[in-house]
């Protein structure tokens, strides 16, 4: 074999030699090529879009079900949620960190950070992470406006009702909600407009002062529309102070009531007038008052009715007079003995308020006090059996002589026979007569007593 031979083989071989090392180079890419198609992708975590502002006090619901399965359904991968920053004190929590669209409890006003991975199989996705800003939504408390009361200008005695409209900023429309929707409700008299969500609010309204002297107090405290009576005009001070459902407290609002005087009036007896400018014993004296109130002048017009307390507190040494009703606006009573009598008068109006007492004292003189004397009773010198014995008396009456006392008194005669002589039958012809008579049927002793009455019942025996 010659040289040129041998030069050939070997360019052959060196052709064959490079041709398999690139089929050896070919075969092991093809290899590696299916090898990298085979190994699986790993998959990719997301969460959907989260509003700029969500409430607080509730659950949020996230979802991660845009999250990317490269071999089937994000339904089939694992999800991890995880709670990365909170506001302090924050004790917001997920209901299930385990789930594709869980809720998470954001109890605090503030900014969190959630965030989430997905597995499939051993091969995990990077971790995401988005921000959620909570609040105030949720979290805002009650706002108080200004009082209503009615009446509008008030008085001592007038029952005052109270109202002052709050609004819940969480019910909003900007905060979700349905914004206010206004009823009208009414409380006694009064129309005050009152919106629903007002209904679950818890009220605490509070008299802080009132002027001296008062007693009055706030009924119903606890209720959007409470009432109070004042008792004494000047100024009572009022708090409201609204809670809602989730327990956020509004700002103490402060409120002046002004009362006007009208109703505090006291009544005034002026004068008691008695019926006879110049009484006297036995007769019937009438009482009459005369009485004011600053309720029914022109600028209240506040008619009022009375009630009256009188008493006889002082009387003569023996007498026994009584008003005939100590609660008649205008009583009665007759003095039996003369001498001082002493009346008093206090007057209470409808709203409870009392009159200084008022004193009267009257002299009664002795008038009608004087009892009437027989000083003779006269009979006929000579009498004989079977003689009309006709019996007469000579009576005397101070009040009837004396020229101060002008009285004309009625005498009232009462004859009676206390003894006969034995077997006697003997009669009065009448014995309430001036001059009666008597049959003398026996001879003998006759005995008899003559009484006299006068108009005041003063009586005499002879």
């Amino acid at each position: 074999m010659n040289l040129s031979n041998h030069i050939h083989i070997a360019k052959s071989k060196l052709i064959l030699n490079a041709l398999f090392s690139k089929l050896i180079l070919l075969v092991f890419l093809m290899i590696s090529t299916l090898a990298c198609e085979d190994d699986p992708k790993a998959p990719t975590a997301m969460i959907s879009k989260i509003e700029t502002q969500v409430p607080v006090r509730d659950w949020f619901n996230l979802s991660g079900q845009e999250s990317i399965n490269p071999s089937g359904d994000p339904i089939d991968l694992q999800y991890k949620w995880t709670l990365t920053l909170k506001p302090n004190g924050s004790e917001a929590h997920f209901n299930d960190s385990s789930l594709m669209t869980p809720a998470i409890y954001l109890d605090l006003i503030g900014n969190y950070e959630i965030a989430l991975v997905v597995k499939k199989g051993s091969l995990s996705s990077a971790e995401v992470r988005a921000q959620i800003i909570a609040g105030p939504c949720g979290a805002q408390a009650p706002v108080i406006g200004d009082l209503n009361l009615y009446p509008m200008m008030p008085n001592v005695g007038s029952l005052i009702e109270l109202f002052a409209p709050v609004q819940d900023p969480d019910l909003s429309t900007e905060c979700g909600g349905m914004g206010e929707s206004m009823d009208v409700f009414s409380v006694g008299s009064a129309p005050f407009m009152i919106s629903r969500s007002q209904y679950d609010l818890s009220y605490d309204w509070k008299l802080l002062s009132r002027p001296v002297g008062s007693q009055a107090d706030l009924m119903d405290s606890l209720l959007a529309t409470p009432y109070f009576i004042p008792d004494v005009s000047g100024t009572y001070l009022i708090e409201l102070e609204v809670r809602d459902e989730n327990g956020d407290r509004s700002e103490a609002k402060r409120y002046e009531v002004q009362v006007g005087a009208c109703g505090e009036g006291k009544p005034v007896i002026k004068q008691i007038t008695a019926s006879t400018m110049s009484p006297r014993i036995g007769e019937a004296i009438l009482l009459s008052p005369t009485v004011i109130d600053a309720d029914e002048n022109e600028t209240c017009g506040q008619m009022q009715s009375f009630s009256y307390q009188w008493r006889l507190i002082n009387v003569p040494a023996g007498s026994l007079s009584e008003l005939n009703d100590v609660s008649l606006p205008a009583p009665s009573f007759t003095a039996d003995v003369p001498g001082s009598y002493e009346i008093e008068l206090i007057v209470t109006d409808q709203s409870n308020r009392s009159s200084l007492a008022f004193k009267l004292e009257m002299n009664i003189s002795t008038c009608g006090s004087r009892i009437p004397e027989i000083s003779s009773i006269n009979i006929p010198s000579e009498i004989k059996t079977g003689d009309v014995i006709g019996l007469s008396a000579i009576v005397m009456d101070g009040d009837m002589t004396d020229d101060n006392c002008p009285i004309d008194q009625q005498l009232f005669y009462d004859w009676q026979l206390i003894s006969l002589p034995i077997g006697s039958q003997a009669t009065l012809n009448q014995n309430r007569i001036v001059n009666p008579s008597i049959l003398a049927d026996l001879p003998g002793e006759y005995t008899h007593i003559g009484q006299t009455t006068d108009s005041n019942s003063a009586c005499f025996q002879s």
